[in-house]
């Protein structure tokens, strides 16, 4: 079954995402998030990382320069339609787009998103 995978990855982002925005008023919040994104990049099946405020601007980024913006916008889109669908008492923790090759992982986290794209779980095995 797919869905530990998903779940551990899942994990993984989320326990990323908050040790940056723990320390994102630091002095060296920009040296987190690229670090951050450097240990996820390292991850076999990860493709790109990308981390953009909740309004689709980009924090950083390893996505194609040419798609990276187009691509920043539209999850942003997805996840204010997301939240809007859910009710407040039930906050949006995970969204996952797969396709029979790749998937998007989106880890909201208070005014940030962590986007992950990667080959689908089974594209891996």
């Amino acid at each position: 079954s797919n869905v530990p995978a998903v779940h551990d990855n899942f994990v993984l982002f989320h326990l990323e995402m908050s040790q940056v925005n723990t320390t994102k008023k630091a002095a060296s919040s920009l040296q987190e998030v690229q670090e951050t994104i450097r240990r996820i990049s390292e991850k076999k099946s990860v493709q790109s990382v990308m981390i953009v405020t909740a309004h689709g601007d980009i924090i950083q980024s390893t996505w194609d320069p040419e798609e990276q913006l187009k691509h920043a916008k539209a999850i942003s889109n997805i996840v204010r339609q997301a939240r809007f669908i859910l009710q407040e008492n039930d906050p949006l923790s995970l969204i996952t787009v797969r396709s029979l090759q790749r998937e998007i992982i989106v880890a909201p986290d208070g005014d940030y998103l962590l986007v992950v794209l990667q080959n689908a779980p089974h594209m891996t095995e």
